[in-house]
């Protein structure tokens, strides 16, 4: 079994990133969800429909934007059918992994 799979609390909510298909806890991903075929953050991670688990950063925004997955995780064949804030997200997700680096360096 590898130090990852042996790290991760087996009594904590485990997703896949879609990004990186690194398994982390819940609580540590950023949920995205198609509400009214708009593609938007769920902060809380309750929204209803089908979701989508990110890490929070950039590298795993670019792999799920350039690399059709979200097409896959939200079983579409376009991503013309939805409303995508592209830039906007980018910016979340460059902040988040820069708040990230701030504090792994404290």
């Amino acid at each position: 079994m590898s130090a990852s799979k042996k790290s991760i609390n087996p009594a904590l909510p485990i997703r896949t990133c879609i990004g990186c298909r690194n398994r982390h806890p819940k609580h540590q991903l950023v949920r995205l969800v198609v509400v009214d075929g708009r593609l938007c953050r769920d902060e809380r991670q309750n929204l209803p429909g089908r979701g989508a688990y990110l890490c929070r950063n950039a590298s795993c925004w670019q792999k799920c934007r350039n690399g059709g997955r979200l097409l896959h995780a939200f079983r579409l064949s376009a991503l013309n059918a939805l409303e995508i804030d592209w830039q906007g997200l980018a910016e979340w997700f460059e902040k988040a992994d820069n708040a990230r680096d701030e504090s792994e360096s404290k």
